[in-house]
């Protein structure tokens, strides 16, 4: 059965069915990946360099589309000279029901990752 949240002034549908998937894993079982070329987890794709042709968004590149949200470097959000690479916002209903809390790029706690990537934030690395 799903249950309504409201986190952050956003409404969230959590269904219990939901595997846990994340932003990149867009709700597919993560152990149910079978082939080599899947996504790296989320901390190695973050880390890489942007290449030529990502979208590139932050302080020094354009604003993401409305259905997508700028991804940083773990700790960047924005800041000069760092730029992102634009990313589709998840689905609400793939986001983990579980809560490990995070900030979000704009200064606003969010439940988890996906919930903040859903309202269009990347998150940041230490929350004060």
């Amino acid at each position: 059965m799903s249950a309504l949240r409201v986190v952050v002034g956003v409404l969230v549908v959590v269904c219990a069915a939901c595997t846990g998937g994340g932003p990149y894993s867009l709700g597919e079982d993560r152990a149910a990946r079978s082939d080599a070329s899947a996504e790296p987890p989320r901390d190695a794709a973050a880390d890489t360099a942007i290449s030529p042709a990502s979208i590139r968004c932050g302080e020094r590149g354009e604003p993401c589309a409305a259905d997508e949200f700028c991804d940083f470097a773990d700790t960047a959000c924005g800041t000069t000279p760092v730029v992102g690479r634009c990313l589709p916002r998840p689905a609400a209903a793939v986001c983990p029901a579980e809560c490990n809390p995070v900030c979000g790029c704009d200064g606003v706690t969010y439940c988890n990752e996906c919930f903040a990537h859903v309202a269009g934030f990347d998150r940041k690395l230490p929350c004060p």
